[in-house]
């Protein structure tokens, strides 16, 4: 009687009546081992993936939020990423400065009809952007960046150039191109006109606050404020010329708003059948309006006295890119930017700071950029 390894030993030999259990199972053998070694494969690339992103300042994918999200300690130092964004960037600001819109939806998008209009408004004063710098860190996703980018503005005739600082949100096309994604535009974080991901949202405001992006907005802040002091022209343009054209431009928008809604209105309103029925309104509407016109005197005066009250406690932005931060103070956290033309309401003063109502929360500016 054969004992237990004598039985095993047959049951794998060569020799066996129907061949070697190899032999027999050697399909499903082969198929077992090819999909341990595949699944060893998944896995070890999936734990190198994780780290990769976790370590480049990426999220996980479906486990993305401010919270757990980690910024890269430093700015990228990749050349070649860093020359693709500066090439970007100099395409982009060539354009605005040209007010060529086909040029600038070739490299950022969407770009509303508003920003459009906005553009175009302005781009008469731009002569060139130069010394064009980025400092940027990884993105949300693999081939995204948050990006601050300096540069000087060359006003037309004007000598001395504006040290001036943007954000930009640059992604990945699905051609492995780069390019602007303009939701994130700082015309579009001042106005909120196109729905932004609020994720992606709040880590760019995270973003804004990391120490060394603080010091940078810090440094080139006291550079732009040095170059207003040292030439009167320029700081009439900034804080004068453009801002007068800008709220010229904010009227222009309101008005064509206005008539819009008007001409939309009168369209429904106003029809074959009720035509005589309009007409009629329309003068009893005079005649009423004869008999109230004293009073009607008396209530614009009133209104006169609100709106002029309401004024008061309202201030006006009349400078370029102006920081909002939490503390009346350069060393606080920033908050967010004021456009020029922007009105506010004033909440208080603190020394050179005028504190506004800034979308709900309390913001700090310098007195100096605001009339």
């Amino acid at each position: 009687m054969q004992n237990l390894l004598d039985k095993i030993k047959a049951f794998f030999s060569p020799k066996g009546k129907e061949g070697s259990f190899f032999e027999r199972n050697f399909r499903i053998i082969a198929a077992a081992v090819v999909l341990v070694i595949l699944v060893a494969v998944l896995v070890y690339a999936a734990a190198l993936n994780t780290d990769k992103l976790q370590h480049s300042g990426k999220a996980v994918a479906g486990e993305t939020s401010v919270d757990n999200f980690e910024f890269d300690n430093k700015f990228v130092e990749d050349k070649k990423v860093n020359e693709k964004i500066e090439a970007l960037m100099k395409k982009y600001f060539d354009a605005y400065a040209d007010g060529d819109i086909k040029a600038l939806s070739k490299v950022a998008t969407p770009i509303s009809e508003k920003e459009k209009s906005y553009i175009k408004a302005v781009a008469d004063y731009y002569d060139s952007h130069e010394d064009i710098k980025v400092y940027a860190k990884n993105g949300l996703t693999e081939g995204s960046y948050f990006v601050s980018v300096t540069y000087n503005v060359k006003f037309k005739d004007i000598d001395t150039k504006a040290p001036s600082l943007d954000f930009f949100y640059i992604d990945t096309d699905k051609d492995g191109k780069l390019y602007i994604n303009n939701l994130y535009s700082a015309f579009n974080f001042s106005r909120n006109e196109n729905d932004m991901d609020k994720t992606v949202y709040n880590v760019i405001t995270k973003y804004e606050k990391q120490s060394d992006v603080v010091e940078l907005q810090k440094d080139v802040q006291e550079k732009y404020e040095k170059a207003l002091a040292k030439d009167k022209d320029l700081a009439s343009t900034v804080t004068t010329k453009i801002p007068d054209t800008i709220k010229e431009w904010a009227d222009s928008i309101k008005e064509d708003s206005e008539e819009d809604s008007k001409d939309s209105e009168d369209k429904k309103k106003t029809s074959d059948s009720d035509k005589k029925d309009t007409e009629k309104k329309d003068s009893e509407k005079k005649d009423t309006d004869k008999k109230d016109s004293k009073k009607k005197n008396t209530e614009k005066k009133d209104t006169e006295k609100t709106t002029e009250k309401k004024d008061s406690n309202t201030v006006t932005v009349k400078g370029t890119d102006i920081l909002v931060r939490d503390k009346a103070s350069t060393d606080s956290n920033l908050i967010g930017s004021v456009s020029q033309g922007e009105k506010y309401k004033k909440l208080g003063q603190d020394g050179d700071w005028i504190w506004i109502d800034f979308n709900g929360q309390n913001g700090y500016v310098k007195k100096d950029f605001l009339q």
